[in-house]
């Protein structure tokens, strides 16, 4: 009797911890969920609710002291290609320096980030003006390229420059050989026609 009253003891006590337990292992168990499930949400730097002015996100979040330079235009390109929804660009200037491109690629419906920004240089001391921004084929992956046809004031010469980005990987990458064919060719239409003359080759 004493065995089965102190088996009795336990079994009670050990149901007693186990609906103790059961509560806090619930709330132990919820919190990892919720960890995982902001594991899986993308990180972004933009959200774009019903009713926001594209232009006034976009600015704040320029560096100090920055202005648009160029119209906010959107295409599918680069790490747009194949997913939902067009990627942003942004062309700035920081204090009057040469304009940069920022690039906003959609991760979640209405939420972008930003890839690193890319500065639009064709030489020290020279002055860039953004024309157009455009995109086309340039090899053999799916992708397509962006293009920036700028004017561009030097010390000894000026003249109208295409910089071209290739999307590699995780980041955009300039194309001098090919920049170096384009040279002196305006508008985008003739930048395309020498373009697709050049790749014909």
């Amino acid at each position: 009797m004493k065995f089965k009253a102190a088996a009795a003891s336990v079994l009670v006590v050990l149901i007693c911890a186990q609906l103790t337990a059961a509560p806090k292992f619930k709330k132990q168990m919820n919190k990892l969920k919720e960890m995982a499930q902001q594991k899986k949400e993308p990180k972004y730097d933009l959200e774009l609710k019903e009713g926001t002015d594209l232009e006034t996100a976009v600015t704040a979040m320029l560096p100090k002291n920055s202005t648009l330079v160029h119209q906010i235009t959107e295409g599918v390109y680069g790490p747009a290609e194949g997913k939902a929804g067009a990627n942003i660009n942004v062309i700035y200037s920081t204090a009057g320096k040469t304009p940069e491109i920022m690039v906003l690629t959609q991760v979640k419906p209405g939420k972008y980030s930003k890839t690193k920004a890319e500065v639009l240089n064709f030489g020290a001391g020279n002055s860039v003006e953004v024309v157009s921004v455009f995109y086309n084929q340039i090899d053999k992956d799916a992708p397509r390229e962006l293009l920036i046809l700028c004017y561009v004031t030097g010390k000894k010469e000026s003249g109208y420059q295409t910089a071209v980005f290739d999307w590699q990987k995780n980041a955009f990458k300039r194309v001098p050989a090919l920049e170096s064919k384009l040279a002196g060719q305006y508008p985008a239409i003739n930048v395309r026609r020498t373009l697709h003359a050049v790749l014909a080759n």
